[in-house]
């Protein structure tokens, strides 16, 4: 089974999934030292598309990952959570080409997904709360910016929610409460592979 959490940077997916995977025996899919590729500047940086074909890169290593097929596998970030920021971070001319290139690579459509989400001002506070270097480099605090994120995933969400098992969740709460919200939402997912 595969399961992604998607969501804003600093909501608390990276801690709600590796939490998820602890409890449910599952491996949690961890980002990839990249040697031959160094981190960009993330967020809206001076070379978004760069950003962008790395997040692809992560997420090609990240599901290479995904050896045993009858294991249990959860992800901080998906495919989605790529485009959402292209959306947001990418001029219209880079956006189409970024989308012609994505559209065409192979991808594994998690089994579940949980979009992640809270009110802007707890996002906010969770990322000061990180106290990160990068935090203005990577305008990680610019409010425009994470609504429109935020906008992004629920508009996502609202498109596919019918399609396929995709749940909000909401993380306005404590780590223990979300962390038992999410394993709710799980929960028949879980006892119909059991």
């Amino acid at each position: 089974m595969y399961i992604v959490l998607s969501g804003v940077h600093g909501i608390g997916k990276t801690t709600i999934a590796r939490e998820i995977a602890g409890r449910l025996g599952g491996v949690y899919l961890t980002e990839a030292i990249d040697d031959a590729i160094p981190p960009p500047v993330l967020g809206k940086s001076n070379d978004p598309l760069k950003t962008e074909l790395w997040f692809v890169r992560q997420m090609i290593l990240k599901e290479a990952q995904m050896i045993d097929a009858k294991a249990l596998y959860v992800s901080d970030r998906g495919w989605s959570d790529i485009m959402a920021y292209a959306n947001v971070i990418l001029d219209e001319h880079s956006r189409n080409l970024f989308r012609s290139i994505f559209d065409h690579l192979p991808k594994r459509i998690p089994d579940i997904q949980l979009i992640v989400h809270a009110p802007i001002e707890v996002v906010v506070e969770r990322i000061k709360g990180r106290a990160r270097d990068t935090i203005s480099e990577w305008k990680e605090l610019d409010q425009e910016y994470l609504e429109e994120l935020g906008n992004e995933f629920l508009s996502y969400h609202d498109a596919y929610k019918n399609l396929r098992s995709i749940y909000l969740l909401d993380a306005s709460g404590a780590l223990k409460e979300n962390c038992d919200s999410a394993l709710e939402i799980l929960k028949p997912h879980l006892a119909a592979v059991a």
